[in-house]
């Protein structure tokens, strides 16, 4: 019989994974409708679906949901999501799918750093390997556009540190708080400083289609994510975030024409293997932990 806790690894990689799929079909929709919209109103969008999710999952516990352990903590999560939020944004609609993707992945070596310092999870060697393994191949991936270096690569940089910062939070708020709680705090958080993106000129017809997705697609990923970081560990869930850069560069291919050149190939292999590696060793490492534990009894 599987061990509850392997089950528990198991089941945030499988959340986790849904997640990015989620995201990277919403970073698709943004980067089609490139700069006829503004971040302002590309997080206006997903909040609003988020507020339409939080009506529905929330109708048995009714304003319950706004009860919280950690009233000021939930505020700076809420904060760090909604800047990053916007930088991610901004640089999904300006640059190629896949470096933006591949630029976002930094988020893997704040989330390692922070989970050791903040929640004082245990990093083996071979998960520290796996972060360095992938963010090598994330540079093959985006080494050509550094020989042009665009400031757009700053900002997604940034809104990458700001992300972990808020998984980060997420983590220690859902030690008192539910997954749902969280994530209503954030999506009212978004949507009150979001607001003036209503004033803003919007897309013409044909591009609402794409904005309906970011409000569908969003929400759903957040959720999921918040559902995966409670069953696992951050920093066993952090490097499958390398998986989006192969759903972005399918996408990227298929829809916009953006042909990934060897080194994309390269720098994909390495980090699927890396996903690969890390699972391989959160198994056998859960394996080892409940052999010892039984032999204690």
């Amino acid at each position: 019989m599987t061990p509850p806790v392997m089950n528990d690894q198991r089941r945030g990689i499988l959340l986790i994974l849904l997640s990015y799929a989620c995201l990277t079909g919403e970073a698709a929709a943004v980067h089609h409708i490139g700069h006829e919209a503004t971040p302002l109103q590309f997080a206006l969008m997903r909040s609003l679906g988020s507020l339409v999710l939080i009506v529905v999952l929330s109708r048995k516990v009714g304003f319950s949901v706004f009860r919280t352990g950690n009233l000021a903590l939930q505020f700076v999560r809420g904060g760090l999501t909604v800047v990053s939020i916007w930088g991610i944004f901004y640089g999904f609609a300006s640059l190629p799918l896949a470096d933006a993707t591949a630029v976002s992945y930094t988020r893997a070596i704040f989330l390692s750093i922070l989970a050791a310092a903040v929640l004082g999870e245990r990093l083996d060697k071979v998960r520290w390997l796996a972060t360095a393994v992938g963010i090598v191949g994330c540079l093959i991936i985006i080494r050509p556009a550094f020989e042009a270096w665009r400031p757009e690569y700053l900002i997604v940089l940034t809104a990458a540190g700001l992300n972990a910062g808020a998984m980060v939070a997420t983590k220690v708020l859902e030690r008192q708080d539910t997954a749902l709680t969280v994530m209503a705090y954030m999506t009212v958080i978004s949507f009150v400083v979001c607001l003036p993106g209503f004033f803003l000129p919007w897309p013409g017809v044909s591009l609402w289609p794409w904005l309906l997705a970011i409000a569908v697609l969003g929400p759903a990923a957040l959720y999921i994510g918040l559902l995966a970081i409670r069953s696992a560990d951050v920093s066993v869930i952090a490097p499958f975030d390398y998986s989006r850069l192969v759903m972005a560069a399918g996408i990227g291919l298929a829809f916009f024409g953006e042909s990934p050149v060897l080194a994309d190939f390269v720098g994909a292999a390495i980090v699927t293997a890396v996903c690969v590696w890390v699972a391989a060793s959160a198994t056998r490492n859960t394996r080892v932990h409940r052999s010892v534990e039984q032999r204690k009894l």
